[in-house]
């Protein structure tokens, strides 16, 4: 394998850390890829409004091939697409919350059937995140309180197609009670029709 002198960082390399070229006699860059890619970096940092503008213009004037061969690559790269996905809303979590609210805003009619779309689609979580929002309304979450366990418990019940219910009401007539693991039962939809708020001490 032949190697060459970067021109930057005087490294000897092999034609293989060099991009190609038409121009040069040998059919590389002078530049190693690592160089190029720290030079490339450098300039965008120093011009940033300028590559801006001309990523602006340039798409413009492209639109149309840029976002067919985009969707081609997306449909062509699933799993890396949603890798991506999640790693910029890991780091960009702010402002990821303030685009969807303002998509929700412009979009309602999309949000509500995107929102029944992702209910039929998960219903046991549907039911955790119902229940979790109601026990919020009442202060009926300890700090102790394992979430992922009672998650677990929503699981189980829509597996065996039964509804949880709260063993203390948390707004009963005469107790309040917590929105915790041991305070959850499996009854089914009879049952839990029929047990309403009601908790009987001596039941128990």
């Amino acid at each position: 394998m032949k190697n060459k002198s970067c021109s930057i960082c005087k490294t000897d390399k092999p034609f293989s850390e060099y991009h190609k070229s038409k121009h040069s006699s040998n059919g590389i860059k002078p530049m190693c890829k690592s160089c190029v890619k720290i030079s490339s970096k450098i300039y965008l940092e120093k011009n940033r409004d300028k590559n801006r503008i001309t990523c602006k213009t340039y798409y413009e004037n492209n639109k149309d091939r840029l976002d067919c061969a985009n969707k081609q690559w997306a449909n062509e790269n699933r799993e890396k697409v949603r890798e991506i996905h999640k790693k910029w809303v890991e780091n960009n979590k702010e402002r990821n919350h303030e685009h969807k609210k303002k998509w929700a805003y412009l979009n309602p009619e999309k949000k509500r059937l995107a929102v029944n779309s992702y209910q039929k689609r998960n219903p046991d979580k549907n039911c955790a995140n119902a229940a979790l929002r109601r026990a919020r309304l009442f202060n009926a979450i300890p700090i102790w309180s394992e979430i992922e366990d009672i998650k677990d418990v929503y699981i189980e019940a829509q597996y065996h197609n039964m509804q949880v219910d709260h063993i203390i009401p948390l707004k009963g007539r005469n107790v309040c009670g917590l929105h915790v693991w041991d305070n959850l039962q499996l009854l089914t939809a009879f049952e839990n029709q029929s047990k309403g708020n009601r908790f009987n001490i001596e039941d128990q």
